[in-house]
This record gives structure tokens, C-alpha cells and sequence, in this order.
């Protein structure tokens, strides 16, 4: 059982690492890193903010993503960020600082999900 009090999807500002059941919701929706191509698995990903903690970012569920690490530090050397499309599953990878379009993918929605279990917030997205 879970303590809705003290285990949020929405932790805001204060915090930045994603929590327990927060992860646990990632591992649902996401199902595993959802840069294009990549499937790792869940339990191997770290919990992306997808508006940047350091840009103001919130630590919610609809502003975080599954990435591996590898793919998580890929991101960043790139210069780039992540924005949720328009269908379910599509994902923009766009320059950071231009918002310039540098590819776009559709991933399958994990075995089980639906529609709205994987929807972000587009304003808490980056959208």
C-alpha cells in the first residue's frame, strides 16, 4: 500500500530526483528508454526532466522521461532536449537554445498501456 501523502507523482521544486513511485510510474508508462531504437529496460534508466531541473524544471510526472544513461548523456552532449509530439508515443529531439527540430520518432506504447497513460502534459513537457 502507498502513503499518497508522502510518495506524490508531483514533487514540483522540492525535489529533484524522481521518487519511488514516481519510477514506478515511469516504468509503466515509458516502459524503457525512450530515445529512438534504444529499449532499455526500466530498472536500467535514469528519470529525465524533460524542462530542465536547472532551467526550472519540475520534478512531475509529466515533465520526466525514461533515458538510459548512456542516451541521457548523449542528450546533453548534443545540446539538445526532448519534447513530447502531438500522438501518443512521438517524441522531437530539438537544439536547446534554437528549439530547432534535429529528428522526431514514434515509439510503440509499452505492452498494456493506453492512450491516457501516456500522456504528458505538453506545458510541462516542453510542448
Amino acid at each position: 500500500m502507498v502513503d499518497c501523502e508522502t510518495h506524490r507523482l508531483d514533487l514540483g521544486r522540492s525535489s529533484r530526483h524522481a521518487n519511488e513511485v514516481q519510477r514506478l510510474a515511469l516504468a509503466i508508462r515509458d516502459g524503457f528508454c525512450i530515445w529512438d531504437g534504444c529499449g532499455r529496460s526500466a530498472a536500467g534508466c535514469d528519470a529525465h526532466h524533460l524542462i530542465e531541473w536547472e532551467d526550472g524544471g519540475l520534478t512531475d510526472l509529466a515533465n520526466l522521461a525514461l533515458l538510459c544513461p548512456f542516451h541521457h548523456q548523449r542528450l546533453h552532449q548534443m545540446g539538445c532536449r526532448l519534447k513530447v509530439g502531438e500522438a501518443p508515443g512521438e517524441w522531437m529531439l530539438v537544439q536547446r537554445h534554437t528549439n530547432r527540430l534535429v529528428d522526431r520518432w514514434t515509439n510503440p506504447l509499452p505492452s498494456g498501456a493506453t492512450k491516457s497513460q501516456t500522456q504528458y502534459s505538453p506545458a510541462a513537457a516542453g510542448g
